[in-house]
């Protein structure tokens, strides 16, 4: 399907295509630079902007074998570029503004190759002076013409500059990069210019008499290397292999010339011939003043000037004034490339301050000439300070050209009027002195100054400081000391200079000596001392000028150092104490000479003394006080010694032993006896109460109530003696707390649980001061061993089931008595072991009533029962009564008999049964036997109804009293009155073993009858055959009698039937659409059966009998029916398609 296109979407379209074309039409215009003429190869405009014109500024003559060729002729400044699309020019510039004219032309990023063999060049500068400015960042490059790249005519001349990059190869044989002929120039100022030949010809030049002047820029050119038979090498700048070349000027800029073989670098070109011939080239005359040069060859000799085998011609001088050269341009023989620099100048290491330029071109040529270094006339000279003389005033000028070179200026010296070797630097110590200056070698800018060196004529003069040495005057000594060494002296020393003092006081120290008038033993009084050099001042305290001053020596007297008395003390016997030996000594052991007294004093136990008349004689503290008068070398002094009068020594108290313990009987303890012996004074006792924790707190009196106890006994001095030795003064006993007993819990009574799960037993009876707790966890006992204090009316109620202690609470005289066990019973275990919901209640007369929502009910054997709520159970038989009038009883065995209401029957159901509030049953699997005998089975539900029916919804089987088995895998119901339905059919199994298969709606009497609605036949006769069969049974008998007759088969179909009386009869039923048969039965009269009501007893001799008759009849009617169902088939299919 396509799409179609409404009128607006036709309009849309239309407007979009013309946007696009006029899009398309702007981008064209507006590429094309503004101003500019397309000229061949070539974008022309002019430095102003404007368009040149045609036969004004340019001429274009076109070939179209041979390309274009571009004249500028004008000098109008002009720009040059390759044309948009043109990688590659073919055609050639010619710059012709005539000689005389001039032409200034921008390239900006041309490039050239111009292979035809009519071009000789693909940039030729035909007359007149021509600047070409290269484009800043641009790059150029012209290559492969049929001669030089470029060529600047006789005559012309050629100027390059600019920040752009021009790149020139020769053509592919006998072509050099520019070429310059006789009488023309080239002239580089700057730039990046890379120039290369082909075959024998020079990177630039290649014509003798032309010039080359490279003041600026970088320029970079290689000679050609052509080898056939012949060789043919071209100077990197200069000539080709058959001449000497052009002139060259290099002023500034980087030159790299590399010749082709063995041409020079700079300089002339190179031939040998295959006959072993060698014409080598002078070169043209050659001058460098400036820039940076490396220049070399392929067999790395004559770098410049003459190539290999040729010599410099005389006409063409090199001159080498300046510039820096690379490395291989001199091996420290002052040349450059082996060509001695000009008159005036030398060859000395580089002095760049760039390290990259230093290095790559290690070698300066310098203009030399002298330092300047002189003297002044006389010197000032100084006094030592430790420091070397100032150089300041030593010199009247120092100088390298206009350049201060002071800061240079080295200086030596040595002792005057010596011929000793001279020592570096100024001198220090003090002396008369010789100096030499010295200016080592350098380079200031392009000038080289040698080293130079002058001696003064006038002499240096460093005269020695002065140094005051004294004496400090000594601390004194006193009578009997040892005169001071010189050691001990203290030399006060003045005048040192810088760290002199640190490095030679040791050695004035040991230069010098101290002499005094005073020795050991000498009276006290005043003693001079002087000071000087012991022999002489030592040489290294050559720069010091020393003076000396002395002291003197103070002996005092000495003072007494120590004063010893014998100590007077001594115990009380009633008699004064002794006068005691008094000796005082000064500080060296001698004894004073003054005299000495005594006096005595007591002490009045404050800090104070009271002077006694006398010598004491009674007990206390006392000193006694000597004192020493001044003697003639001695000072006065005193000395003390405190002494006592002691008590008589202690006696003996004896304490007699308490007992260690007593039971608490309300009595305080009997203090212990005591035996002074010869003691004169009195006892203390204390008692002390312990506090459990290893200390004891001091009680009034002696204690009564029980604990733990300390007595203390104690004595004090008295006048004349001192406190007793007290034995068993200290004895630690016990008051034990008095037992109670248990008697007074003989009225504590428990009662059990109210409700089942309510934790509301009791316990009453509790004494005044007794205590309770729990006896294990499980009953609610959270506190440890903590016990409860029983409440004032003695009762304890919301106890859960447990048992409890009882006892009577100690106190702090007695102790606990005995516990007694008290159980609270459980619920269940007060209602005959069983077990209750919770909620359950006692009904006052010791049954127990369930909570309204019922629950389960343990009985003690083991039986569970769900019963309803109002329930009513007693433990003593134990039965339960539902409120409809249900009995439950267990039997002891895992099983429950329930009376229905009404007295409708008792069933028996397994443990875990639920009674309902309607008096019904439901059991969740197992076996029920029925009121009639009859038993239900079934893995799933079994409900019995209040009036005795049952339902069994998920199939089971029942067992008949008479052993008659009905069963079935769907639902099984059971009437009132024992009959079995099977609304769904299942099958009966005789006592027999005998088992029939019956269908939907049969019933099975409780004496074992089977009704099969689904069958048809005589009385109790049944025929069934696989794949749909029909049977039939008969039977005959007389009045009274019955006939029956069963068959079974293992297929769908199924048939039964049963009689009594005096007809019966059979059917016989198929699932596959099987017909049923008939029976006959003959009987005189219905009637006749009265003697035998259920139509089986007399006839048991034909049950379980199948009929051979019946069996053929079986046989045939099956075959019938399989005829008849595949005619209906074919008959079904023959219809369907006449339908098509």
């Amino acid at each position: 399907m396509f799409a179609r296109f409404s009128s607006d979407s036709h309009s849309r379209l239309i407007a979009l295509a013309a946007l696009v074309v006029s899009g398309f039409v702007f981008a064209c215009l507006t590429a094309v630079p503004a101003y500019a003429s397309t000229v061949g190869d070539f974008d022309l405009v002019l430095a102003d902007g404007g368009d040149p014109q045609e036969g004004v500024d340019y001429t274009w003559t076109d070939d179209n074998t041979q390309g274009g060729v571009l004249a500028i002729i004008s000098e109008a400044p002009m720009v040059i570029a390759n044309a948009d699309g043109v990688e590659v020019a073919k055609d050639q510039i010619v710059v012709d503004p005539g000689f005389g004219g001039s032409a200034s032309i921008v390239l900006d990023g041309i490039a050239i190759e111009y292979p035809n063999n009519n071009r000789s060049c693909g940039i030729e500068i035909a007359s007149g002076d021509c600047v070409i400015r290269l484009a800043d960042d641009s790059e150029n490059e012209v290559s492969r013409a049929n001669g030089p790249a470029m060529l600047v005519d006789s005559g012309a001349s050629l100027t390059i500059e600019g920040d752009g990059a021009l790149k020139v190869t020769g053509a592919d044989s006998n072509a050099a990069g520019i070429g310059v002929q006789a009488g023309a120039e080239l002239v580089v100022n700057s730039g990046t210019i890379e120039a290369s030949s082909n075959g024998g010809h020079a990177g630039i030049g290649d014509y003798d008499g032309g010039s080359v002047v490279i003041n600026g820029g970088t320029v970079r050119a290689y000679g050609g290397h052509h080898v056939s038979w012949n060789a043919y090498d071209g100077a990197g700048i200069g000539g080709a292999w058959d001449n000497s070349g052009c002139d060259v000027t290099i002023s500034g800029g980087t030159v790299v010339a590399v010749g082709g073989g063995s041409a020079a670098g700079i300089g002339g070109g190179y031939y040998r011939g295959s006959n072993g011939r060698v014409d080598g080239n002078s070169g043209g005359s050659i001058t460098i003043a400036g820039g940076y040069v490396s220049a070399s060859n392929g067999d790395r000799s004559a770098s410049i000037g003459a190539s290999s085998g040729a010599s410099q011609d005389a006409d063409a001088p090199i001159v080498i004034s300046g510039g820096a050269f690379a490395s291989g341009s001199t091996v420290g023989s002052g040349n450059v490339y082996g060509i001695a620099p000009a008159d005036g100048r030398v060859v000395k290491p580089n002095n760049d301050e760039e390290e990259g330029l230093a290095s790559s071109y290690p070698y300066r040529v310098y203009l030399a000439q002298e330092a300047t270094l002189v003297f002044a006339d006389s010197f000032e000279g100084g006094t030592y300070d430790a420091s070397p003389i100032e150089s300041e005033g030593l010199l009247a000028s120092a100088s390298r050209g206009s350049h201060d070179a002071s800061g240079d200026v080295s200086f030596a010296y040595r002792i005057a009027g010596s011929e000793g070797a001279w020592t570096d630097g100024l001198p220090t110590d003090a002396g008369t002195y010789q100096i030499k200056a010295s200016l080592p070698e350098a380079a200031v800018g392009e000038t080289y100054y040698p080293s130079t060196e002058v001696v003064a004529q006038a002499e240096l003069v460093i005269s020695a400081a002065p140094l005051s040495v004294s004496l400090a005057e000594p601390a004194g000594i006193v009578f009997g000391d040892d005169a001071p060494s010189t050691a001990s002296y203290m030399l006060s020393v003045s005048g040192w200079q810088g760290d002199d003092e640190d490095l030679l006081l040791p050695t004035l120290e040991a230069a010098v000596s101290v002499s005094c008038g005073y020795e050991k033993g000498d009276d006290a009084g005043s003693y001079p001392v002087a000071v000087g050099w012991a022999d002489g001042a030592p040489e290294t305290l050559r720069n010091y000028e020393a003076s000396f001053a002395g002291t003197s020596l103070s002996v005092a007297k000495a003072a007494i150092a120590s004063v010893s008395i014998t100590d007077p003390s001594k115990k009380f016997d009633g008699a004064a104490a002794a006068e005691p030996g008094v000796v005082a000594i000064d500080g060296n052991g001698r004894e004073s000479d003054g005299a000495c007294s005594l006096a005595w004093y007591a002490s009045d136990g404050q800090g104070g003394w009271t002077l006694l008349e006398s010598a004491p004689s009674e007990v206390g503290t006392y000193k006694v006080v000597a004192s020493i008068a001044e003697g003639t070398n001695h000072l006065a002094g005193t000395g003390e010694l405190g002494f006592s009068i002691a008590r008589a020594d202690a006696k003996t108290v004896t304490v007699s032993q308490m007992a260690s313990s007593k039971v608490y009987d309300g009595n305080v303890v009997e203090a212990p006896a005591v035996d002074l012996g010869e003691y004169d004074g009195e006892v203390v006792f204390a008692w002390y109460e312990s506090d459990g924790e290893g200390g004891w707190n001091e009680i009034a009196s002696a204690p009564a109530d029980a604990g733990s106890y300390r007595l203390v006994v104690s004595a004090g001095q008295t006048d004349t003696q001192e406190a007793p030795v007290i034995v068993n003064g200290t004895q630690d006993f016990a008051i034990l707390r008095a037992e109670q007993s248990a008697d007074e819990l003989e009225g504590v009574t428990a009662s059990p649980e109210a409700t089942s799960g309510g934790g509301d037993g009791s316990i009453t009876g509790l004494p005044s001061g007794s205590e309770w707790r729990a006896a294990s966890a499980d009953v609610g006992r959270s506190g440890g061993d903590a016990w409860t204090a029983a409440s004032e009316d003695g009762t304890l109620g919301g106890l859960a089931p447990g048992v409890y202690e009882v006892r009577m609470a100690g106190d702090s005289n007695h102790s606990p008595s005995t516990s007694v066990e008290v159980k609270v019973k459980s619920f269940s275990e007060a209602h005959g072991g069983i077990t209750f919901p919770d909620g359950t209640v006692d009904s006052g007369d010791g049954s127990a009533v369930l909570p309204s929502e019922g629950g389960e009910v343990v009985f003690p054997g083991g039986e569970a029962v769900v019963l309803p709520g109002g329930t009513t159970v007693d433990p003593d038989s134990p039965s339960a009564t539902t409120p409809s009038g249900s009995v439950v009883q267990p039997d002891g065995e895992g099983s429950l008999s329930v009376g229905l209401p009404g007295g409708v029957g008792t069933v028996t159901v397994p443990s875990g049964s639920e009674v309902r509030e309607d008096g019904s049953v439901a059991v969740s699997g197992g076996g029920v036997v029925l009121p009639n005998g009859s038993t239900a089975e079934s893995e799933g539900e079994i409900a019995v109804g209040a009036d005795g029916s049952v339902q069994i919804p998920d199939g089971g089987k029942v067992v008949l009293p008479g052993g008659t088995e009905v069963s079935s895998d769907d639902p099984i119901e059971i009437g009132v009155d024992g009959t079995v339905l099977l609304p769904d059919g299942g099958s009966v199994t005789r006592p027999d073993g005998m088992a029939l298969d019956v269908g939907a709606g049969t019933t099975v009497s409780v004496d074992g009858t089977v009704n099969d609605p689904t069958a048809s036949g005589p009385s109790d006769g049944s025929g069934d055959s696989e794949g749909g069969s029909d049977g039939s049974g008969d039977g005959a008998g007389d009045s009274g009698d019955s006939g029956d007759g069963s068959g079974s088969s293992g297929g769908d179909s199924d048939g039964s039937g049963d009689g009594s009386g005096d007809s019966a009869d059979g059917s016989g039923g198929s699932e596959g659409g099987s017909e049923g048969g008939s029976g006959d039965s003959a009987g005189e009269d219905g009637s006749d059966s009265a003697d035998d009501q259920d139509g089986s007893k007399d006839a048991s001799d034909d049950r379980g009998v199948f009929s051979k008759t019946n069996d053929a009849m079986g046989v045939v009617f099956g075959a019938l029916a399989i005829c008849a169902v595949a005619a209906v088939i074919v008959g079904f299919v023959a219809l369907r398609k006449m339908r098509r």
